[in-house]
């Protein structure tokens, strides 16, 4: 019988995907990761907002872009809030990543903020 590997934890998944993007000199910033020191386990943000926003260098320009990402490791599912905000992104013209650090590449490359 061979050992299953169980994917990596969602917060690890993170930090790759933050380091990514630092390396590529990005400004991250995370949401929801603190949480109190009390018998409630919430973290007091809306149900619904990403892990990360991200401000993305755009190639040639002064600028940068505005773009969020849910991480979710392998399997994660978006809750019904965040399928909402990943909605009124979509609306709003705003980027919305999910998933893994493979995601978050495939989106680069595909946008091109990333020739590989």
């Amino acid at each position: 019988m061979t050992a299953r590997l169980r994917p990596p934890l969602e917060k690890h998944v993170q930090a790759d995907v933050v380091r990514l993007l630092e390396s590529m000199g990005a400004s991250v910033y995370t949401l929801g990761t603190r949480r109190p020191r009390t018998d409630w386990q919430g973290t007091r943000q809306s149900a619904g907002l990403p892990d990360l926003v991200v401000f993305l260098k755009r190639p040639g320009h002064a600028d940068r872009e505005l773009v969020m990402i849910e991480v979710k490791r392998e399997g994660g599912k978006l809750s019904p809030d965040q399928e909402r905000f990943r909605a009124l992104c979509e609306i709003a013209g705003v980027a919305h990543i999910v998933g893994d650090v493979d995601d978050v590449i495939r989106w680069l490359e595909d946008h091109g903020r990333l020739a590989i």
